[in-house]
């Protein structure tokens, strides 16, 4: 059998288990289908982002929240559970967009959002929520490496009074950095809940999102990823060889499949 007809064999077959694989997986869209939890991280992830809005024409201070930047592995994250941090009742919700409309001074709060996955498994984490700064930062990979520097941008925050002293990230690998734009890389494939924090004259605002740092999938090292990369990933399946297990979970198999393929073509 020619390369080439083993080439098209084997996208035949890795298109048809990516489309069992994710209609089986449960997870939500866009989240990686990881076989087993790794060691080395936690799943799940709470994480949330707010955006208030300073120039609504509504009664109180309107808060915007998305907590779409949580993560868990296999499954489904079923339930958001918030607590607004200004003693009003806790808001249990199947979506993570919330709003919540705050009266009343100072302006700041500390909210906790709670994530629950359909296997009952949950994660909280908590951050302070100063209504006069819009922090936002974004990042410039598409998808995360092992070491690969990415650079993680906070100049899309705002604020719309409060003196901004500096920018303050934890990277979720135990690591932190400080400044409007940082760059990090990564040591090990993993989920990492990045926090970014803005230090002003009147609290210390928080956001966080999580993201999964995965294995190069140019396997053969040649600058792309093709169909190359799908034969050598294929015949090391089962194994634990390091640099065809892309996931981290301790071995090389469907998801890691599944990944390179997901990625062909692309420039990594």
């Amino acid at each position: 059998m020619t390369l080439f007809v083993r080439a098209i064999l084997l996208v035949v077959l890795v298109s048809a288990m990516a489309g069992s694989a994710f209609a089986s997986s449960g997870l939500q869209r866009g989240s990686p289908v990881v076989s087993s939890v790794p060691s080395f991280f936690k799943s799940p992830l709470a994480a949330f982002t707010y955006i208030p809005c300073a120039l609504c024409m509504v009664a109180g201070n309107l808060v915007f929240f998305n907590a779409n930047g949580s993560f868990a592995i296999g499954h489904s994250i079923v339930s958001y559970v918030w607590n607004f941090g200004d003693g009003s009742a806790e808001l249990k919700t199947t979506s993570p967009f919330v709003n919540h409309d705050y009266f009343g001074y100072p302006g700041k709060w500390l909210v906790t959002l709670t994530i629950t996955t359909d296997d009952n498994v949950s994660d909280s984490v908590s951050q302070l929520v100063l209504f006069e700064v819009a922090p936002s930062f974004t990042v410039n990979l598409r998808i995360l490496i092992v070491g690969k520097p990415v650079t993680f941008n906070a100049s899309s925050s705002r604020s719309y009074g409060p003196t901004v002293g500096g920018y303050l990230w934890g990277f979720g690998d135990g690591t932190t950095g400080s400044g409007v734009v940082v760059t990090h890389t990564y040591s090990m494939p993993g989920a990492y809940r990045v926090n970014m924090t803005i230090a002003t004259s009147q609290g210390n605002p928080t956001i966080s999102r999580v993201f999964f740092v995965w294995r190069n999938p140019d396997v053969n090292g040649d600058g792309s990823v093709g169909v190359d990369d799908l034969i050598d990933v294929w015949t090391h399946q089962f194994t634990n060889t390091t640099q065809y297990d892309l996931d981290g979970d301790g071995a090389c198999d469907t998801t890691d499949l599944i990944f390179v393929y997901l990625n062909q073509f692309q420039t990594i």
